[in-house]
Order: structure tokens, then sequence, then C-alpha cells
């Protein structure tokens, strides 16, 4: 608990989860039998979950026991629009993330 400010603050990571973070932009909403809504279902099927900051900028959650390089070659493969949250770019290109 932060005194001054007078509620709950984040000072560390405890422990690392293992979970991975892309972020995606979908060209359209995900609507059920859209090109948004088959790529979101193809995530799920590999294995993550998602969840929307709005109808079309998304935030993927990659598990421990999914690889991450699976995840990108698919989103890759189908073209979206996507970047690295946790890690960064910067970490990936460095070598210093490996799969589970």
């Amino acid at each position: 608990m932060n005194v001054a400010e007078g509620f709950p603050t984040f000072e560390r990571v405890q422990a690392r989860s293992g979970n991975k973070t892309v972020r995606i932009i979908l060209a359209t909403p995900a609507d059920p039998g859209n090109a948004s809504r088959a790529l979101l279902d193809g995530l799920i099927a590999i294995g993550c979950d998602y969840e929307g900051a709005n109808r079309t900028y998304i935030s993927v959650n990659i598990p421990p026991a999914v690889e991450f390089s699976a995840v990108g070659d698919y989103l890759i493969e189908h073209d979206a629009e996507w970047e690295y949250a946790n890690p960064t770019h910067e970490q990936v290109d460095s070598g210093g993330i490996h799969d589970a």
C-alpha cells in the first residue's frame, strides 16, 4: 500500500508466470463467419486466449505450454497486423526469449 497515494501500488514482479503476450489489430471487428473471427478462433485452437481493449485491438495471451514461435508463425501466415508486447521485439531479436 502506498501511504501517500492511499491505494495499492505495483512495486515488483514476485515471480514470472511464463506467459507471453502479443497484440493484434484486426482489420474489422470479429463477427461470426468473418476473417477476424477465424483468426481469433485459430489462436484459441493453438491454445491461446485473448481479450480486447476494443473490438479491433486485441491482447493475446500465450501460455507457457504454447510455443511462442508457433503463434508468431500463425500470425505471419495469416497476414495479421501484430506486435510483440511481452517479450518485446528487442528481447526476441537478441535471442533472450526461447520457447518453453
